[in-house]
């Protein structure tokens, strides 16, 4: 019996397989699934993370735009309400200046007020800042005075120099004339309802909002001193631009992590984002995962000192062979490809994977041979031309295609049998390669038709060859003793054609063009 054994032992020291090396492996497993825990561990705890701060800042930015879309409401129809009531004291400017004073103070939507006639010039303001009898030229009481209906203007820059945005309504006597409007300002430089709306975050983790109009341009942010700019590259803006909302995790101008809420206000055209720094939302995981890592450190350290040596010493072969299958699998010329030769064999699996590999190689070297050529003429066929017009494409390289067809072949075949038909393909075949250049590709297409694939070359060019090539059909000896002539279509990439069916399409429609135009003729696509 101790015989046996010892005989048994001498075979695996020289064949030692994998499943020794795996049983070996898996007394291990106990300290990478440690590892693996704490990766867990890690990934989930990450996307509860993630997930929670999107959620929260999408709910967030929702309330806001709602809050939003109802105080502009709640504006609309207050200057609703007023503005039939100063119509009526349009003329009577010292009413006028106690209503719009009272206003302002019943409220706090607006920095200041105004009125102004139907040719913009200002009748009073509250507060009385010098402005009364000047005519308005800004952005805002244009577009009042154009579109005449409630209006929330884009910021611009005001005749007092601040940077503003104008809430404005149309005023219109009981006749239905046209007066003018009432017009109330928000100061986005300085405290306004935007900033009490928007301004204090309920997170203190960093997070805060931002606004902005429907240019991209910033109406409200923490930092004033960005009020104005205009950050339409930013991805968020880009969705609110085209009035979406949702969550996104994506990098702020500043080149900061961002995990962001975005909302949209549809009276004012506004987008609200609610944001909050991604190392802010992750900093009590790593906290946790520190202390985690160093307590498993030591441990940690020994499982992959000896992971790295063995799966290394088992792998390396592995890798090898694996690389080198794809690179077979990835390869347009497998006949180049050469096994390496570092492929280290010390283990029965890794062996017989050679084997196969070098066996797989030469199956797949002879296949290829077959597969891509025609037998009876040597040239590319259907099946090789359509994978070179594919890679030609998929790299947007230019090339002109003609599709060249055998007249009358039928009555060739007809007449002197198969054999001297495979002897005119033939003869075809040698014609076409003589007066092609170099770097074109002659293709059997399929029966009596040919491709010629000429890369960088216009369409008017290929016209040039093809028909110097038909006419030395007309005057060349052939196996049956009588005149073979060609008929020809030829389409170009990109120029005429974007994509390989288009391609097709515009040559075989000349070369029906050519048939139907008496044969014995080229013709190309325009």
């Amino acid at each position: 019996m101790n015989n046996i054994h010892w005989q048994e032992g001498v075979i695996m020291s020289k064949a030692l397989s994998l499943r020794s090396v795996i049983v070996g492996l898996n007394l291990l497993c106990v300290l990478i699934l440690s590892c693996g825990g704490i990766f867990g561990f890690y990934q989930m705890t990450t996307s509860h993370l993630l997930e929670h701060t999107l959620e929260v800042n999408s709910a967030y930015s929702k309330k806001l735009a709602k809050t939003t879309e109802y105080t502009f409401s709640t504006m609309q129809q207050n200057m609703e309400t007023l503005a039939p009531e100063i119509a009526k004291r349009f003329y009577k400017t010292d009413e006028l200046q106690q209503m719009i004073d009272l206003s302002l103070k019943s409220n706090n939507y607006y920095n200041s007020a105004f009125v102004a006639d139907a040719n913009g010039q200002v009748i009073v303001t509250s507060p009385q800042i010098g402005l009364r009898g000047v005519v308005l030229s800004s952005i805002g009481a244009k577009q009042a005075l154009k579109e005449r209906r409630f209006l929330i203007s884009e910021p611009y820059m005001g005749a007092t120099g601040r940077f503003i945005i104008l809430v404005s309504q149309p005023l219109w006597d009981q006749n239905g004339t046209y007066l003018g409007f009432i017009g109330g300002t928000i100061y986005l430089e300085y405290d306004n309802i935007i900033k009490n709306l928007l301004g204090t975050h309920f997170s203190k983790d960093g997070s805060y909002v931002f606004v902005v109009d429907d240019k991209g341009r910033l109406i409200f942010h923490p930092d004033q001193q960005r009020v104005g700019e205009v950050v339409k590259e930013n991805t968020v803006v880009q969705q609110l631009l085209l009035g979406k909302e949702g969550t996104l995790e994506t990098t702020n101008s500043r080149g900061i992590k961002m995990l962001t809420g975005y909302s949209y206000v549809p009276i004012s055209k506004w987008g609200i984002v609610a944001q909050t720094p991604l190392a802010d939302t992750m900093e009590p995981l790593y906290r946790t995962l520190f202390f985690l890592i160093a307590y498993s450190f030591p441990v940690l350290i020994l499982v992959i000192v000896l992971t790295i040596v063995i799966s290394n010493k088992i792998t390396q072969p592995l890798k090898v062979l694996a690389d080198f299958s794809d690179k077979v699998i990835r390869s347009d010329n497998q006949n180049m490809l050469k096994l390496p030769d570092q492929v280290s064999t010390w283990y029965y699996e890794a062996k017989q994977l050679k084997k196969a590999s070098e066996m797989m190689l030469w199956v797949l070297q002879e296949r290829a041979k077959q597969s891509l050529t025609d037998s009876l003429t040597g040239l590319m066929n259907r099946r090789g031309a359509d994978k070179l017009i594919f890679k030609w494409i998929t790299h947007a390289k230019p090339f002109t295609l003609a599709i060249i067809d055998i007249d009358e072949f039928k009555s060739v075949n007809d007449t002197y049998g198969h054999q001297k038909g495979d002897e005119v393909l033939q003869f075809v075949t040698n014609v076409l390669k003589e007066n092609v250049r170099e770097g074109d590709v002659c293709c059997r297409y399929g029966g009596e038709e040919f491709l010629v694939l000429l890369p960088n070359t216009s369409g008017e060019e290929a016209f040039a060859l093809i028909e110097t090539i038909r006419l030395r059909f007309s005057i060349m000896p052939n196996p049956t003793g009588r005149s073979i002539t060609i008929s020809s279509g030829i389409s170009e990439y990109p120029n005429t054609a974007s994509t390989a069916e288009e391609l097709f399409s515009l040559a075989d429609a000349a070369l029906y063009q050519a048939k139907e135009g008496g044969r014995n003729r080229t013709v190309l696509s325009k």
